[in-house]
């Protein structure tokens, strides 16, 4: 049974035929793709640039989040004025 992956790689359709009964391994057959180390490291790169605003976009709002909340935690909800120490340690 002869099974055929299709993978769109750079815009280009890129069938790889995977038959474990001839022996061929998964390297050689996408090897003999046509795609090209560098065609296979460009493509990467591009895949990785068009993500990298969403990347940032879901990592660093909870980040500023944290930090925005920490700011408020520490000088509006729980200040330590000059005058009073803090609580819970030895006076």
């Amino acid at each position: 049974m002869r099974q055929v992956a299709s993978y769109n790689v750079a815009g280009s359709e890129t069938a790889l035929r995977l038959s474990p009964k001839q022996g061929a391994s998964f390297m050689d057959e996408a090897n003999r793709s046509g795609m090209s180390t560098e065609g296979l490291l460009g493509a990467t790169w591009r895949t990785w640039r068009s993500h990298a605003g969403m990347f940032v976009l879901l990592v660093g709002i909870p980040v500023a989040t944290l930090l925005l909340m920490a700011l408020i935690m520490n000088y509006v909800i729980a200040p330590h004025p000059e005058e009073t120490p803090p609580s819970g340690g030895p006076s």
